[in-house]
């Protein structure tokens, strides 16, 4: 079955949106499958493997992003330990910069436009302690919040077991609960479950039964978001299957699913057919970074650390899920990937 594929693909918001523009269908199909949009990282896991960066670096990238993609969402820092990383110290003041830039219009003069601003602004929290250092911090509504399933990776990465990591979720997810009326918006929270399907700790595989035990565990805690995280690059289109088969099974629903991949040479074109299968069963959020960059440097070596998905990639997807879709909703998550050529989508 021949793929259809655009004669250029998108590489940014202003290209994807004259190619989606380009045909009603296209937006027909966009809005029926969610919009699905790219949630940026860069200035999170995309800068975490560096030794250092500036503040008016970082300034710079969001400034970048903003203007080339106009994200919904973007994690612009982590509330971590300065020893652990450094590179984190001053994520409180990146967010602080990008929260007076909300409301604003931003001009871009390569393309003309100018936009306003209303991209929602997020922070990793690893833990209770670190959620009490931005209490003062009362406009920061948007969190993300580390678990995994494996113990060894959760030990090494936070010092804490899974059902420690979860436990603590819920109770600054009960304390946001508590202050709702103190929050200029309503707070929205993001749960990243690591090492789906291999631990980078031990170089074991997940069992199945143990990823779906921990995210029927994160599902009860009702975050917005349940992100999926391919810590070591090697998720396989199977498995992603079978997980999205017994999520349905378990009522867990679909559509609160993120897809945090990573990319290893090599293993581009099995990213994109799980970003593809991902939109066949509804996911609407892709974490993205616009540097070749990511990966836990806490628990991994630097030469087995992998980039973030790219825009490009993103977008690639996309649009080939958007121009082939009624062969893709026409089929099984396991036949499409042999039945449609992926090679240079």
């Amino acid at each position: 079955m021949a793929t259809i594929i655009p004669k250029v693909y998108p590489k940014c918001i202003h290209s994807f949106n004259k190619w989606l523009n380009s045909n009603p269908e296209y937006i027909k199909i966009y809005k029926l499958i969610g919009s699905p949009t790219a949630f940026d990282v860069t200035l999170r896991d995309g800068i975490q493997g560096l030794s250092s960066m500036s503040f008016d670096e970082k300034v710079n990238i969001y400034n970048l992003i903003y203007k080339t993609h106009q994200p919904k969402n973007m994690e612009v820092g982590s509330i971590v330990s300065d020893r652990v990383l450094p590179i984190f110290s001053d994520s409180l003041s990146v967010y602080d910069y990008a929260t007076t830039l909300k409301g604003t219009i931003m001009h871009n003069k390569k393309y003309s436009t100018n936009r306003l601003v209303t991209t929602d602004n997020w922070v990793l929290i690893p833990n209770e302690d670190q959620f009490n250092k931005i209490q003062t911090h009362l406009d920061m509504p948007n969190l993300s919040f580390i678990t995994s399933v494996s113990e060894k990776f959760q030990l090494k990465n936070t010092k804490m077991t899974i059902d420690q990591s979860i436990q603590n979720i819920r109770n600054i997810m009960t304390r946001l609960d508590d202050s709702m009326n103190e929050f200029e918006s309503i707070p929205k929270t993001k749960v990243y479950v690591s090492c789906i399907s291999k631990c980078p700790v031990t170089k074991e595989e997940i069992e199945i039964d143990q990823i779906m035990e921990t995210l029927v565990k994160v599902n009860q805690l009702n975050p917005d978001i349940i992100c999926l995280s391919d810590t070591c690059g090697t998720l396989e289109l199977d498995d992603f299957d079978t997980i999205m088969r017994r999520s349905r099974k378990l009522g867990i629903p679909l559509y609160k699913y993120g897809l945090h991949l990573h990319v290893p040479n090599g293993r581009e074109v099995f990213v994109k057919s799980i970003m593809v299968g991902a939109l066949l069963y509804g996911i609407r959020h892709f974490d993205v970074s616009m540097l070749g960059s990511g990966g836990c440097s806490v628990t991994m070596n630097k030469k087995d650390l992998a980039p973030n998905v790219s825009y490009e990639m993103f977008y690639r997807a996309l649009v080939t899920y958007i121009m082939n879709v009624d062969k893709y909703q026409s089929t099984t998550i396991n036949d499409y990937i042999f039945g449609i050529n992926f090679q240079g989508v």
